[in-house]
Order: C-alpha cells, then sequence, then structure tokens
C-alpha cells in the first residue's frame, strides 16, 4: 500500500509494486484491544481511515491525521487458510482487515495486479485481494 500525495489529509491508499517499503506502526486503542490504528510513518504521522466515516462497499481508504474515531480503528481477521501445501502455509500468516466502524475489509479494488489500483472496502469474503501481510515495526 501506498500514498502518492505525501502528508496530506486524504490522499488515496494504492496498490504499488514498492509497498513493503511502506511503514506501519500498530497502535493499541486504549480499552478496545483488539482494535488497532494503523499509523502511517512519514514526517508527519497519519492514520489508514475509510474516507468520510463511510459503511459503503467501494469506499476508498486513504491517510488523516489520527483522531482516534472508529473508521481508523481495524482488526485482524485470520484469513482461514489451512493446509499442507506451500501455498496453503504461506497464506496461513495473512490477516484481512476489517474496519470497525463499517465491518468491512480492505481489499484492492477489482482484483488488479497493476499499480496505482485503489484500495478500497468491500464485504469480507476471503479473496486474494483482501489477504494482507502485516509486519509491524516498532521504533
Amino acid at each position: 500500500m501506498l500514498f502518492r500525495s505525501g502528508d496530506i489529509n486524504g490522499s488515496p491508499a494504492v496498490q504499488d509494486s514498492c509497498a513493503w517499503a511502506l511503514g506501519f506502526n500498530e497502535q493499541s486503542v486504549p480499552r478496545r484491544w483488539p482494535n488497532y490504528f494503523l499509523v502511517i510513518g512519514g514526517f508527519v504521522p497519519k492514520c489508514l481511515e475509510v474516507a468520510n466515516f463511510s459503511t459503503a462497499n467501494g469506499a476508498p481508504a486513504a491517510q488523516h491525521d489520527c483522531n482516534t474515531g472508529p473508521h481508523q480503528q481495524w482488526r485482524y481477521l485470520p484469513s482461514g487458510f489451512t493446509g499442507d501445501t506451500a501455498l496453503a502455509r504461506w497464506l496461513s500468516s495473512s490477516v484481512m482487515l476489517q474496519n470497525v466502524n463499517s465491518g468491512k475489509c480492505l481489499e484492492v479494488a477489482g482484483s488488479s495486479p497493476e499499480d496505482g489500483a485503489a484500495i478500497v472496502q468491500n464485504d469480507c469474503y476471503r479473496g486474494l485481494n483482501q489477504l494482507w501481510f502485516i509486519h509491524v515495526y516498532r521504533a
């Protein structure tokens, strides 16, 4: 996931081939575990949110100043993949990111493989475009 507009509020999240370079800091929400904020590291830290508190399918994910709103809170849902194949073992460590406000999951729109594809929310259905690998970096 990448934000191409730097530290500007409302910059949409998009897919990028160098997405591994984007660092998130996981911050637990006080008294609301297991919800987390995903804080985007940068000159001015921002939080990943669903824009405008939307509960609609296809609503874009964006960055914004952290404000503790439920649209900036996320649950990690296990992907549920099991099995002995290499693919199943690899996918077993993936998660879906469910927004607390909408109950919907982040996905790459249209399962696009292209750089610049939008990151949006949709009903959670365990599609490959909804699976994420979280690597938490703590300073």
